[in-house]
């Protein structure tokens, strides 16, 4: 069988052989089918010669030997090629694991390397936006317009589009701004405007009023005229002080108030306002006392503006008190920081529901109808006053037991600015039995206010006022009579009195003559703005007679009366 089988294998091993790179295998199995073949054939002679005597078939049996050992020394050299192939393959897939190994150990660094640079150049791009972002937020608050930014979905064009929204919503809401802006400018212009009318139209007919009252309380001979002229004062003081109170809350409430902030010695001028006060007590029939320090004790405060709180404090605590009571001031130091005063008394107190308004103006808390005056301004404005100097104040009250009102500001450590003189009124000079005489030149638009000035100088026989109603007219009568007193008023009809004033120093004929402003506008700095004008003085509507005849006696040439025959 194996002899029939022979065959197919060597023509199965034959082709398996016949690839180029197998070329030494190839001729060794050629030679081995070469072999096979007469090793065939030399069976098939010993099967022919089957029964021949040995000494025969003996060369035929040794070249089957010989032929059996060539076949397997080629079998052997085929086993030696194929076992190096296989140790040849082993080795290639041995190379290439190695291969396919440090291709993957480059290939992790690379993946790496390239994750990172992915991820720094999307990092670098988000950041630029970001960034951009950053920016314009910060431009967003200044006005400024926004830069560009790269418009996507993700959460960096979200914020991008919502920094624009409020860009857009920002400048809409500026734009509404500077109109309410202007508007309120507007209206902070008008009511300025009203305030300085106001002050000027009521102040006017006060004059009047306050100035012929004045001259009948000199007049009157009778008690019951006198008693009718101490109610037209009383009365017409009432109203000045309503005027004044309103006008002071009205500057307050625009920021307009003049305040002169600096080191006060808060005992003088507790000191000051008591003295002042103790008249009133006396009347009142209460006690007046004080508790301060020996030495000074400092506050950051406008003097004059404290002490019109305090007059206004002690005030009320006399008006509402009892026959027989006590108001009582304590200066009171809280460490280094802060200064306190209170304002005590024994009065009626105030009931504890009625606390809550007590300083609303115009509110007198149920005593609209009582015998004690009043405008119900007073507390108002002195808790305006005591908060625009960056002080405080506070109350404390029962009905029937009397009311303690403190007031607490920063102390102060610099020197105490002494009290300037402002308004002071210059004293007569003249000797006895001496009179003055000259022109009185009056520009005034109102026929009440220049009938009070003549009456005033009436007794004075060498004195003559020459009325003017306009301010042109006063130009020229001045120009033509070169009065020695020139009484002006700011609202003409025709020219502002500043302007009048500028001109009347310009003339040669009244370059030296003495001027005051005599106006109803008491508008803070009008003094100031006055004399840098020109003005020697600045006396305001309603005008008290005496400080008004002191000038005019002052000021007019004093002639020796004619001796008598």
């Amino acid at each position: 069988m194996a002899v029939h089988q022979l065959p197919a294998l060597l023509d199965s091993l034959k082709s398996e052989t016949r690839e180029p790179n197998q070329l030494p295998a190839s001729r060794d199995i050629a030679r081995l089918i070469a072999l096979a073949h007469r090793e065939m054939g030399t069976l098939n002679q010993l099967r022919a010669s089957a029964g021949a005597p040995v000494a025969t078939l003996q060369p035929a049996l040794a070249l089957g030997k010989t032929t059996m050992d060539e076949v397997r020394q080629q079998i052997s050299r085929l086993v030696a090629y194929e076992r190096a192939r296989v140790a040849a393959h082993d080795r290639a897939l041995s190379g290439a694991e190695i291969g396919v190994l440090v291709v993957l150990i480059l290939t992790i660094p690379l993946g790496l390397a390239g994750g990172v640079l992915a991820m720094a150049l999307f990092t670098r791009g988000i950041g630029r936006r970001i960034g951009a972002v950053k920016r314009n937020a910060a431009r967003l608050p200044l006005g400024l317009d926004l830069a560009p930014v790269a418009d996507a979905a993700d959460e960096v064009g979200q914020l991008a589009r919502a920094v624009n929204e409020a860009a857009g919503l920002l400048a809409q809401r500026e734009a509404e701004a500077r109109g309410a802006t202007l508007a309120a400018q507007d209206a902070s212009q008008a009511k300025t405007e009203l305030l300085s009318r106001m002050s000027h139209e009521l102040r006017t007919p006060l004059n009047a009023i306050l100035g012929f009252g004045q001259l009948l309380e000199m007049e009157s001979k009778s008690a019951d005229d006198q008693e009718s002229v101490e109610q037209i004062l009383k009365a017409g003081h009432h109203l000045l002080d309503l005027i004044n109170e309103i006008l002071d809350l009205a500057r307050i409430e625009q920021g307009r108030l003049a305040l002169s902030i600096e080191p006060v010695d808060a005992g003088e001028v507790v000191e000051e306002s008591v003295q002042l006060m103790r008249p009133a007590a006396h009347r009142a029939g209460c006690d007046l006392r004080t508790n301060l320090p020996s030495g000074p004790c400092l506050i950051q405060a406008d003097r004059q503006r404290l002490k019109q709180v305090m007059l206004n404090l002690l005030s009320n605590a006399l008006k509402y008190n009892r026959p027989g009571g006590w108001v009582a001031v304590d200066l009171i130091q809280t460490g280094t920081a802060r200064v306190g005063i209170r304002v005590s008394d024994s009065g009626i107190g105030i009931p504890e529901e009625m606390l809550p308004r007590l300083f609303n103006p115009f509110d007198r808390l149920g005593r609209e109808s009582g015998s004690v005056a009043g405008t119900g301004l007073g507390l108002a404005l002195c808790k305006s006053l005591v908060e625009a100097m960056s002080g405080a104040i506070s109350v404390t009250s029962a009905e029937g037991h009397g009311t303690e009102i403190s007031i607490g500001f920063g102390a102060a450590v610099a020197e105490v600015v002494s009290e300037p003189s402002v308004g002071a009124r210059p004293q007569a000079a003249f000797p006895d039995g001496c009179e003055p005489e000259g022109i009185v030149l009056y520009i005034e638009d109102n026929l009440s206010n220049l009938r009070l000035v003549e009456r005033l100088v009436r007794d004075r026989p060498l004195t003559r006022v020459m009325p003017a109603m306009q301010g042109q007219l006063g130009l020229e009568l001045a120009a033509e009579h070169a009065p020695k007193l020139i009484l002006l008023d700011h609202h003409l009809p025709d020219i502002d009195g500043i302007e009048v004033l500028r001109r009347l120093r310009a003339l040669e004929a009244t370059s030296n003559s003495a001027i005051y402003m005599l106006t109803a506008d008491a508008s803070p700095g009008q003094r100031e703005r006055y004399l840098a004008a020109g003005a020697d003085g600045y006396l305001t509507k309603p005008v008290n007679v005496k400080d008004l005849l002191q000038i005019v006696d002052q000021v007019l040439t004093c002639r020796e009366p004619a001796p008598a025959v």
